[in-house]
């Protein structure tokens, strides 16, 4: 063990990276304003480049077809320019000089390092730059703001759901016990049928009324909930999209103007139709079958027992 040295330990790969002014955590605003500056250029210079290859795209595709572009046609075309705008910043991969142990001296293009590491170096460069710090940082709080909204307003859902469940348990047994009340009294005959037709009509009322505000309130949450789960998506894109592009990554890949195409999936579907129209319908049409029950059961007694 003592026989062996460390000078091919030293010798090995010497890898010279230099970051610029990142000696000093002290930030002065001076420096800042620079830092907005070159961002600014360089985020104009990609919506200038971007606008006019689009422009020149379309008309060239136009020209092709002969007729005026569909819509699925002018996505195809804004996509490839997309891509053509980001492979113009992607410059060629650096590269760096090592010499090994036996003194051979070769350039290796950064581009071989794994990606894990490629990550990690991109998030120094972020760090390192006020500008790109500070979006990753409010990106980050954005999401953390959104996940928790949404989470919240699903476990409100939920709740509203079982509220509903419930209800619908109790109007099912008050209307149970009070048929089996109707057909088992001694009291109530054909004059009275208009007694328990109106509690039935009465709890039918409450229990439509009730359903109907619980089903309104989860109605404004789910559109809030997806709208804000697109938020949520929006904000992570930009998170993955900076830390895995560094440098080449552009706030102008996410165009404020777009339209957001935000899809609020169907809820509480049953048959095809939403349940917030459905429930009600089947209590209005079982109060109807109620209040028949109870004048057949009062005035039409042998007609129940099929006489």
């Amino acid at each position: 063990m003592g026989s062996m040295s460390s000078p091919d330990l030293q010798q090995t790969p010497n890898v010279n990276i230099t970051y610029s002014n990142c000696n000093s955590c002290a930030i002065t605003i001076d420096s800042n304003i620079t830092h907005v500056t070159d961002v600014d250029k360089l985020e104009l210079e990609s919506c200038t480049r971007r606008s006019r290859e689009l422009e020149l795209a379309l008309k060239d595709q136009e020209d092709l077809n002969g007729s005026q572009l569909t819509d699925k046609e002018v996505a195809d075309v804004e996509r490839r320019v997309e891509a053509t705008e980001l492979a113009h910043r992607l410059t060629p991969s650096p590269t760096i000089t090592i010499t090994d142990i036996s003194g051979t001296t070769k350039s290796v293009a950064l581009s071989v390092l794994p990606h894990s590491y490629k990550h990690i170096r991109n998030l120094l460069w972020i760090e390192h730059h006020p500008v790109y710090r500070t979006a990753l940082a409010e990106w980050r709080r954005q999401v953390t703001l959104f996940a928790s909204r949404v989470e919240r307003k699903i476990q409100r859902s939920g709740a509203l759901k079982n509220e509903i469940y419930n209800m619908l348990g109790f109007y099912s047994v008050f209307q149970g016990v009070l048929l089996t009340g109707t057909s088992q009294s001694n009291y109530l005959h054909c004059p009275n049928v208009g007694l328990p037709i109106a509690l039935s009509f009465f709890a039918s009322l409450c229990t439509l009324v009730h359903i109907w505000r619980k089903f309104k309130v989860i109605s404004g949450l789910q559109k809030t909930i997806s709208s804000e789960e697109v938020s949520l998506k929006e904000a992570k894109s930009r998170i993955l999209a900076l830390e895995e592009k560094g440098e080449a990554f552009r706030f102008s890949d996410f165009l404020e103007d777009k339209e957001r195409k935000s899809s609020f999936p169907p809820k509480f579907h049953l048959c095809g139709l939403k349940s917030r129209y459905l429930v009600p319908l089947a209590i209005s049409l079982f109060s109807v079958v109620f209040a028949m029950s109870h004048w057949l059961i009062l005035c039409h007694p042998g007609d129940m027992l099929g006489q």
